[in-house]
């Protein structure tokens, strides 16, 4: 989307709220048949009719008003419909998420290891091994926490052995650290 489209987007939904509305409370249960349906293949378990059905819903909605246009490059497809009506904004999610669905891209998808999180993300790291949706973010808490749970575990540690140091040791530990 160009920034001239969401300035277009913020002024007609300031003009006609209801309408606003209404597209915000559809591209949020969009947002959740998606989900539910990309969750149902993580798990590896059935999906529900009704997601696929209303996925497909919206999927039909959104061809019926798409259309084959001509570019530099030969043809493309246009899916943004009737510009002037705020559902337009919904088609490249429901386009992005249908080649999803039928490549052996979903495969890539995975959930954030942060058990607080939930998001999903298209792993294109180089080994596949990526596990949070944002390194900085749920990451570094992961990372964080653990050096936190590590650190607090070696002062515990720590606290439970206070002895005396002998002068013994005292001396290997000096050695050590100069060495």
């Amino acid at each position: 989307m160009t920034s001239e489209e969401a300035k277009r987007l913020t002024a007609k939904s300031a003009e006609n709220p209801t309408e606003a509305k209404r597209v915000h409370l559809r591209a949020i249960e969009l947002r959740e048949i998606i989900y539910s349906i990309f969750c149902s293949l993580l798990d590896a378990t059935p999906q529900t009719e009704k997601d696929l059905t209303a996925f497909n819903d919206y999927l039909s909605d959104m061809m019926a008003l798409s259309k084959i246009v001509k570019t530099a490059e030969g043809f493309d497809w246009d899916m943004t419909a009737n510009k002037a009506s705020l559902d337009w904004i919904l088609n490249p999610v429901i386009r992005s998420a249908a080649d999803l669905l039928i490549s052996e891209e979903w495969r890539r998808i995975k959930k954030c290891a942060d058990p607080t999180c939930g998001w999903l993300f298209l792993d294109v790291s180089r080994n596949h091994s990526r596990r949070w949706c944002d390194m900085r973010d749920c990451g570094n808490r992961a990372k964080a926490s653990r050096f936190y749970k590590k650190k607090k575990k070696l002062d515990t540690g720590s606290a439970n052995s206070k002895t005396t140091p002998t002068l013994e040791s005292s001396t290997s530990s000096m050695e050590r650290h100069l060495l």
